[in-house]
């Protein structure tokens, strides 16, 4: 079974969990697994149709060959009409398959694929029943053996739909019955024996079709489950992945995720991300805002002031993070000691113009906050030194009477 195209199949459908489910419902014990579900059976179908077409091409173009080889044997068998023999061979029945195979390789339908196929088929069958109604050489009667190889090829050979293999079935038996009814070369209590162990031999081939169909099917089904497994468990694992390295109030990176991030992107050399700028964040008087307004309100509060974070870190290296409580830690990259200080002024100001009511605060009507900045212009290989000079940068700004921005070199 092709791994890749399982992939494909996972990757494509945005309802995996749906299609595990129609996985499941399958009862892959049974003897007989004639369909799946129309989601499953679609993709079986396409899994299956490139490579029977390429096998199918690579069939027929040897039936031809064959076919038109057994010419040799016409000046044998059928000696009075062997003239007519290799007419039909070579000017009839060889163009029917090369036009079969044209529009075999063109087509994207497994239903026209089929249907090209039982009809070259048949009419090669044909074939054989005119050679055998219009000759009355002594050894005619023999040439319906072609029936039987014709018969085979249709039902084990040919990639075919079981569908169509059954359709095949039916005709190619119906076609020798009524040419037997034409055909005076062959004693009746042959056409009898001869009509019958074309049936049993079709039934026989049928039951083997039936049985590789059934094994295919089962193959495909536990190899689609098995993907599906390894997809939702790996699903599983980056919602896992995710909800650990982010804070699930306010959807901002958590304070583990930014310390792993900082580690990684203080290291980073000669992408032109540095000077990197930390601000550290605290929301004034927030003890006050949730012992008055409630944890209900408090949270809404750390959600709104996060948004505004969010606001002001979409460059790529940029990221805000929840450090704990009320406290928030923003990356800027890029950003040196003036730019620095004009982002953060803005954020404390769109913090404010956000008129949270805060009526307990100390420092105004609404919800303010204080911030502290570090500036780490290149890689020292310090990270922890410049979160504390950001923490320091904040202790000052809160102890010189809040809703200030301070900055420490």
């Amino acid at each position: 079974m092709n791994q890749n195209y399982f992939k494909k199949i996972i990757n494509n459908n945005k309802e995996v969990e749906e299609l595990e489910k129609e996985c499941l419902s399958i009862d892959t014990s049974k003897s007989f697994l004639f369909s799946f579900p129309d989601g499953i059976e679609k993709h079986y179908k396409k899994m299956r149709f490139q490579e029977y077409k390429k096998l199918n091409l690579i069939f027929i173009s040897l039936g031809l060959l064959f076919f038109n080889l057994f010419a040799v044997t016409d000046k044998i068998m059928i000696k009075d009409i062997y003239h007519t023999a290799w007419y039909i061979r070579f000017f009839y029945i060889t163009p029917i398959g090369l036009i079969s195979l044209y529009f075999i390789k063109n087509t994207k339908k497994n239903i026209i694929m089929d249907i090209l196929i039982i009809n070259g088929l048949i009419q090669a069958a044909s074939a054989i029943l005119i050679m055998l109604y219009i000759s009355h050489y002594y050894l005619a009667s023999y040439y319906h053996s072609g029936i039987f190889i014709v018969a085979i090829s249709g039902i084990l050979v040919m990639k075919l739909s079981i569908r169509s293999k059954f359709i095949f079935t039916i005709l190619i038996n119906i076609i020798n019955i009524l040419a037997f009814y034409f055909i005076k070369t062959i004693p009746f209590e042959s056409k009898i024996n001869i009509s019958f162990v074309l049936f049993a031999l079709c039934i026989l081939a049928l039951s083997t079709a039936c049985e590789y169909e059934f094994f295919l099917r089962k193959v495909f089904i536990r190899s689609l489950m098995q993907e599906l497994g390894k997809a939702s468990l790996e699903k599983k694992n980056k919602y896992l992945e995710i909800i650990s390295n982010k804070d699930e109030l306010t959807k901002l990176a958590n304070r583990r995720f930014f310390n792993d991030y900082f580690k990684r992107l203080s290291t980073q050399k000669g992408n032109g991300i540095f000077p990197i700028t930390i601000l550290f964040v605290d929301i004034d008087d927030f003890k006050k805002f949730n012992d008055n307004y409630g944890h209900t309100e408090g949270d809404k509060c750390l959600k709104q002031v996060a948004s505004v974070f969010k606001k002001y870190t979409k460059r790529k290296f940029d990221l805000a993070a929840r450090y704990g409580g009320e406290e928030f830690i923003i990356i800027f990259t890029s950003t040196n000691h003036d730019n620095a200080f004009q982002i953060a002024e803005k954020i404390r100001k769109s913090i404010y113009d956000l008129k949270i009511p805060h009526q307990y605060s100390a420092v105004e009507e609404y919800v303010t906050i204080s911030i502290g900045i570090s500036i780490m212009a290149e890689d020292t290989g310090e990270m922890k030194k410049f979160i504390e000079l950001a923490d320091k940068a904040l202790y000052t700004a809160k102890t010189s009477g809040k809703n200030k921005t301070v900055i420490m070199s």
